[in-house]
């Protein structure tokens, strides 16, 4: 195999979206074998059909679906002849995370499957040659796992608790390759502190945002579980309004019945629109953000606190 050749195939390989939309269409299967689908999450068909360039950073909530989005970009990727790095916050869950999600995704899909086969390499925790690519998956936690990996992709799952110095490392990876300015990076987090993390690395970016159209005053707005949905009483959250279940909303947010059906089976894809706000940075950092709650002085107790407070919070 001729690396340098394979690298430089992939880098200038076009990269349109609506090639990665056709490919999971035709060939992903979740780790619970099923097909991917967009009729109850219309607005992630959205990530699926940008064209994959620079950097692309994603401020969200946790399980709205971003992660299976990640987990088939590394598919794409790598039938294109990339080579990639995948971090996670620690080594232990990097373990668990390829036994329970990549690796029964590769027995449920036969495509990837044969690319397992084809590459007539390695098929293990760590490092797995797909095609003429491959993909190691290393925690933030130890920096070996960062070092002799030439990479054209890095993605970075929930950034914000990751060791920030390793990652800078992961970074530093794709200077090795002699395209570096077509590499690729992904970034996705939770947020937990403002102006840092995630909310900066978002902040650089041009800042676009989801938004819902209020079906009472028409009004776009960006969905926020703390604003639209439930309010602080005392020491704990309550619902807004006392008809919520039935559909009917008596509060001043209008937007909380949209968002109902945002959540819903029956979501269509013209109640979403993606805008940009202020822009930040010029150049090829792209953004989205989805609606999520507010940031935490402590990131361990993100999840915490809001189960201990009995928040629902949306479904990955």
């Amino acid at each position: 195999m001729n690396m340098a050749r394979d690298l430089a195939l992939a880098l200038n390989a076009s990269l349109v979206a609506p090639g990665l939309l056709a490919f999971v269409q035709r060939h992903h299967r979740t780790h619970q074998n099923k097909a991917l689908t967009f009729v109850d999450r219309p607005w992630l068909k959205f990530l699926y059909e940008q064209p994959l360039e620079g950097k692309t950073v994603i401020r969200k909530p946790t399980q709205i679906g971003v992660t299976e989005w990640l987990l088939a970009l590394i598919f794409y990727l790598c039938e294109q002849g990339h080579s990639g790095l995948y971090v996670m916050p620690t080594l232990e869950g990097m373990y668990t995370f390829v036994a329970n999600r990549v690796n029964r995704i590769i027995l449920h899909a036969s495509h990837y499957a044969s690319l397992v086969s084809s590459a007539a390499g390695a098929n293990a925790t760590i490092l797995k040659h797909l095609g003429r690519g491959g993909i190691k998956f290393v925690g933030a936690n130890a920096e070996a796992g960062f070092t002799e990996y030439p990479a054209t992709f890095v993605i970075i799952d929930e950034f914000d608790f990751c060791n920030q110095d390793n990652v800078a490392l992961a970074q530093e990876r794709l200077k090795s390759t002699f395209m570096e300015e077509k590499a690729l990076q992904f970034i996705v987090s939770t947020p937990t502190l403002p102006d840092w993390g995630i909310d900066r690395e978002y902040k650089l970016s041009d800042q676009h945002e989801w938004t819902v159209p209020c079906p009472a005053c028409g009004q776009e707005q960006t969905l926020d579980w703390f604003s639209h949905v439930v309010e602080r009483a005392g020491g704990n959250y309550v619902l807004l309004g006392r008809d919520v279940a039935r559909g009917e909303y008596t509060g001043h947010r209008h937007v909380l019945p949209v968002l109902r059906r945002a959540v819903g089976s029956r979501a269509r894809d013209e109640q979403r629109a993606l805008r940009a706000t202020e822009p930040g940075s010029a150049g090829t950092r792209r953004s989205a953000d989805t609606a999520h709650g507010p940031f935490h002085q402590d990131p361990v107790a993100v999840a915490g606190e809001r189960e201990a407070q009995g928040v629902q919070r949306l479904d990955r």
